[in-house]
């Protein structure tokens, strides 16, 4: 080899190592999130006499008790029956609301049927009952639902809202009379309403970006009725066949972000459950 040549070898070789880049590895890409099915934690099937593990909203923060009547299994066999006064969920205002308190990310799926006195379906305005998540405490206005009845006009329909320091937003959709299936999530801060009318599919009703919600909230049912009414009188029978309650196995980004969301079809595979998916 000439000198000329070995010279500029020993320099390519004297800079590779310098640099100490030439088998670098190439950045990785962060890894997709992890993503599994729901997993069951626990629940209440209401198939005996009692409450355990639940309590009303009244008993535990004050305000009035807007129950006219509530059993487990004498009504409705096998169900939690619920009757409130007339009430609403609507910026200081209340109504009857049986839950836990839960910390975390949380699955809420819920089986209820609303009818009014002598109707199947209520007839006064914004009666619904269904399932709630609620931020604890007598001077928070902080929630989100989906709840199954009637909002106007005397048709089946559900109503989904999310209320922040006291404000809401609402929307209402077509529903159906009888047993109906409903689901709430919190993953992050992110919030997803579900539905299920009798023989169809499941659909997404809403969602919501709650990043305000803190770690620990109230999850359970809640039920009110004709507070918009011209002539207010109760008029909500709701039953309750079950509560259960699992950990979601989805990232909240596929709820709501900024950078765009998974479409509906995506969170029905993932959320929903696979013995409520027949």
């Amino acid at each position: 080899m000439s000198p000329r040549l070995a010279t500029g070898a020993a320099c390519v070789a004297l800079l590779l190592s310098a640099c100490g880049t030439s088998t670098a590895a190439a950045p990785q890409a962060a890894a997709p999130p992890a993503v599994s099915a729901p997993a069951k934690l626990d629940g209440t099937e209401f198939d005996g006499p009692g409450l355990a593990g639940w309590r009303w909203l009244h008993e535990v923060e004050g305000g009035r008790n807007d129950l006219v009547t509530h059993d487990v299994g004498r009504t409705q066999a096998g169900a939690l029956h619920v009757e409130p006064k007339v009430s609403a969920w609507f910026e200081q205002l209340r109504a009857p609301y049986l839950f836990q308190e839960r910390d975390g990310d949380v699955l809420m799926v819920t089986r209820v049927r609303a009818a009014g006195r002598g109707s199947d379906v209520p007839g006064k305005p914004y009666s619904l009952a269904g399932p709630m998540l609620r931020v604890p405490g007598a001077d928070r206005n902080d929630w989100v639902f989906i709840t199954t009845g009637t909002g106007v006009g005397g048709q089946p329909q559900l109503e989904v809202k999310t209320t922040r320091n006291g404000q809401s937003r609402l929307g209402l959709l077509p529903g159906a009379a009888g047993w109906v299936d409903l689901a709430l999530a919190r993953i992050g801060g992110a919030v997803v309403s579900l539905y299920r009318l009798p023989g169809q599919s499941w659909r997404v009703g809403a969602r919501y970006d709650r990043a305000d919600l803190p770690a620990r909230l109230q999850w359970g049912v809640n039920a009110y009725t004709s507070w918009t009414s011209s002539e207010p009188a109760p008029n909500l029978k709701a039953d309750v066949d079950w509560v259960r309650f699992y950990k979601p196995g989805i990232p909240g980004e596929w709820i709501h972000s900024a950078s765009g969301y998974r479409p509906d079809e995506d969170l029905v595979r993932h959320l929903v459950p696979a013995d409520l998916t027949g």
